[in-house]
C-alpha cells in the first residue's frame, strides 16, 4: 500500500467519523426539539385550562367538566407522547426525561386528570399503548 492509499483510506475513515457524529448531533438536536415543542404544548394546554377554570385540577364530577375535558384530554395525549419518547431522551439526556417522568406523575396524581384518565381508558383503551397504561395506572394506584 502506497502512502498516497493510506492517506485515503485515512481520509475516508475521518469523513465516515465527522459523518456519524454529524448524524448523531443532528438526531440530539431533533429529539430536544420535539421534547421541548411537547413540554410547550403541555404548558400551555394546562394554562388554558386553569385560565378557564382555576379548580379543573380538582374536580371529580365526571358530569361537571364540560367543554375543559378536551384540555384535559390534550394533556393525557400530550403525556403519552412524552413517555413514548423516554428511550429517547433516555440516551440523550437524561434530566429530560427526569423532568417528564416528574411532570408526567406530578399531572396524574391530580384527582381530575385521574378521573378523566379511567374514562377514556375505559372507551378508548386502544389509543395508549400498553406499557403507558402501566405506568400510569402505577402512578394513580391502579391496575
Amino acid at each position: 500500500m502506497s502512502l498516497g492509499d493510506l492517506a485515503q483510506w485515512l481520509a475516508l475513515a475521518c469523513t465516515i467519523v465527522f459523518t456519524l457524529g454529524s448524524i448523531r448531533a443532528t438526531r440530539q438536536e431533533s429529539v430536544v426539539n420535539a421534547y421541548l415543542t411537547l413540554n410547550q404544548k403541555l404548558q400551555e394546554t394546562l394554562y388554558t385550562l386553569l385560565a378557564e377554570d382555576n379548580n379543573a385540577l380538582k374536580k371529580t364530577d365526571l358530569g361537571g367538566f364540560g367543554k375543559l375535558k378536551f384540555h384535559f384530554f390534550q394533556i393525557i395525549d400530550i403525556c403519552a407522547d412524552m413517555f413514548e419518547m423516554k428511550r429517547l431522551l433516555l440516551q440523550f439526556d437524561r434530566k429530560l426525561w427526569a423532568r417528564s417522568d416528574a411532570r408526567i406523575q406530578k399531572l396524574f396524581k391530580k384527582p381530575a386528570v385521574q378521573v378523566l384518565w379511567k374514562s377514556q381508558l375505559e372507551k378508548n383503551p386502544e389509543l395508549f399503548d400498553t406499557d403507558f397504561i402501566d405506568y400510569v395506572n402505577a402512578i394513580i394506584g391502579t391496575a
